[in-house]
């Protein structure tokens, strides 16, 4: 009798939060607001798709300047779900459905996110979100 395989799904969460270090060194924590996280949730939602006919744009999206978000729910002021695409580039290869890949060719996987802010102000998430997310939107949460 062939052996079941067996699987679990796992997750693991990290949280975010701002911090400042004053002229001493002490370090002062300031929690993120649901109005922060509310303008967080509406700028990942007006980012969209990308038109990778532009070149400009395919350079942004290869520097990870540029990260298309698509499908970004609200589901409470302080939980939302999402779907970004990553971006994968650099390396020509076959294909046995579309033939030859060259190596300056984009190819965007999809990833979904959810982001959740706790009571005390700290914002949870993949640890992978929070580098696309930290580094493209910081205006939401400076």
């Amino acid at each position: 009798m062939p052996q079941q395989k067996r699987e679990a799904v796992t997750v693991s969460f990290h949280y975010l939060t701002r911090q400042r270090e004053d002229d001493e060194g002490a370090i002062e924590t300031t929690p993120i607001s649901e109005s922060e996280f509310t303008r967080l949730v509406d700028d990942l939602g007006s980012i969209g798709s990308v038109d990778l006919n532009d070149e400009k744009i395919k350079d942004q999206v290869r520097l990870k300047k540029i990260v298309p978000v698509e499908n970004v729910e609200s589901i409470s002021n302080r939980l939302c779900f999402g779907l970004y695409r990553a971006a994968y580039w650099g390396h020509a290869y076959d294909n046995t459905a579309v033939g030859k890949i060259p190596a300056d060719s984009i190819s965007l996987r999809p990833f979904y996110f959810l982001l959740y802010l706790s009571k005390d102000g700290r914002l949870f998430g993949k640890k992978n979100t929070f580098n696309i997310f930290c580094r493209v939107h910081k205006k939401s949460l400076s």
